[in-house]
């Protein structure tokens, strides 16, 4: 039985000393700091392992996405065809003429022609030609059912919900504005950084600067100029990809990837405007301009630094039943690296972990173990939110059997229901004692009135010996008088 007990006590100290809180993903947000001045929608986000979003604005609305369409477009594409150079498509007529009067940006193909899956891609993505997404989608749907664009369509918003794009659909393979055609920057940015991670000819022909018409007649720059030395306004040697987008509805778009010194970022930035910044007269795409200073900002002012170590005690909690100490000691789960500016010296802001006041117990009951998830913590850098963190148990603590009982009976004598309970007892033991005064004062009276000559009946007790023979006893308070003689 007493075995039993103390398990049940070990298991419920366990319990208490093993409750915590998943980690949270490190995150950063310096959208206080840098802003895009241009456009209405940003998303500026790290491709390094951290994946920490730098900044944000609007990156949730819905809007539309224009040739942003395409990065989808080559997803599917790659995902259904891995011969891109054996590959031979042959531009049909419906896919040429569905874009008669549309005055959109197209690479010039004529029905009939026919070029190889990689000429095609490279003249969507670089030139962004929308009749070389038609030809694509078509060619890629009849090959799965037969279906033609309608059937790339359908694959196009399967895929965007496989990647979690919860805010995106799609009714077109070139993002041409219609009715139902929409995205975000943030899902923008997941099927980027995924066709980055899986396809590498997807960043090979993205980063690409020119691109030569399929009839050869013309060698044209990307439509990307932050990747074209001669758009001196634009051009960031940083920037290493990924496209554009334009309409009417979408404004000036782009999602650009930028690399230096190890660092990788990628920002999305939509619903931008041609603007005269300096009052020269000469208006320049927003899109750019937004683009390179995010990605900019970030390349010159964050830096990948531990801001928690394992062994920084950051606070203790009461410790209960251990008998070895009063306190246990709370440590990081585990190093916390995360993206903050590389400022140096004095001047440099402190970083603080401050526990969670919500997850922090009033106490830990021991038995506990070394890496035990007690509560939480918030990173902070320059009193801003950058990363949350597991604390931890810095030491395991046994349980102590001495500890528990004394811990139990303190606890005892402070509560009010011992105290009510005590205090009813020594008024017990007062009127105890009080009743057995009484009884024996009046134990005492009636033994001297027996002692006196009455027994318990009422009869008298034996008489006392007379000094006369064969007389009779004497009574109790009257003298024998001598006779006359």
């Amino acid at each position: 039985m007493k075995n039993r007990v103390k398990r049940i006590f070990i298991l419920l100290g366990m319990l208490a000393a093993c409750t915590g809180i998943f980690s949270l993903p490190v995150a950063a947000d310096y959208s206080d700091t840098i802003q895009a001045d241009y456009s209405e929608a940003y998303y500026l986000v790290s491709l390094n392992e951290d994946a920490t979003v730098i900044c944000e604005k609007n990156s949730n609305v819905r809007t539309a996405p224009a040739s942003l369409t395409k990065v989808m477009t080559a997803i599917v594409t790659l995902e259904n065809c891995s011969d891109l150079d054996g590959a031979m498509l042959t531009a049909s007529s419906e896919a040429i003429h569905a874009l008669d009067g549309t005055d959109s940006s197209i690479i010039d193909l004529k029905v009939g022609d026919t070029y190889s899956l990689r000429k095609l891609l490279e003249g969507m993505l670089v030139l962004s030609g929308n009749d070389a997404a038609n030809v694509i989608a078509e060619y890629v749907g009849n090959q799965k059912d037969g279906g033609g664009i309608p059937t790339f369509i359908n694959m196009m918003n399967e895929k965007a919900q496989a990647l979690g794009c919860a805010d995106t659909h799609f009714v077109s393979p070139h993002g041409l504005d219609a009715e139902g055609h929409y995205s975000t920057a943030q899902d923008l940015a997941k099927m980027t950084r995924y066709a980055l991670e899986t396809f590498p000819v997807f960043g090979q022909i993205v980063s690409m600067q020119s691109y030569t018409l399929p009839n050869g007649k013309a060698t044209l720059p990307n439509t990307n100029y932050m990747l074209v030395p001669a758009y001196y306004s634009y051009y960031n040697e940083r920037v290493t990809g990924v496209k554009t987008g334009t309409t009417d509805d979408a404004g000036h778009c782009v999602i650009a990837t930028a690399k230096s010194g190890g660092y990788n970022y990628l920002a999305v930035v939509l619903r931008s405007q041609y603007v005269d910044t300096d009052g020269d007269g000469i208006q320049e795409n927003g899109a750019f301009l937004d683009a390179n200073k995010l990605l900019n900002w970030a390349i010159d002012n964050l830096k990948l630094k531990t801001v928690a170590g394992t062994q920084e005690v950051v606070t203790e909690v009461p410790l209960l039943y251990s008998g070895k100490s009063d306190y246990l000691q709370l440590v990081p789960e585990q190093d916390v690296t995360a993206l903050v500016p590389g400022q140096e010296g004095a001047d440099a802001p402190s970083v603080m972990i401050e526990p969670i006041a919500d997850t922090l117990p009033e106490n830990v009951k021991a038995p506990v173990e070394q890496g035990d998830v007690i509560c939480q913590a918030r990173v902070l850098y320059a009193n801003e939110e950058i990363a949350t963190v597991n604390l931890v148990a810095a030491q395991s603590y046994s349980l102590s059997p001495f500890a528990f009982v004394g811990h139990w009976l303190s606890t005892a004598f402070h509560s009010v229901i011992f105290k009510i309970i005590a205090a009813v007892v020594v008024v017990l033991i007062i009127a105890y004692i009080l009743l057995v005064i009484r009884y024996n004062r009046i134990r005492r009276r009636r033994r001297v009135r027996l002692v006196k000559g009455q027994n318990a009946s009422g009869e008298y007790r034996a008489a006392p010996k007379t000094s006369i023979p064969g007389g009779r006893p004497l009574k109790r308070g009257k003298r024998r008088t001598p006779p006359r003689r």
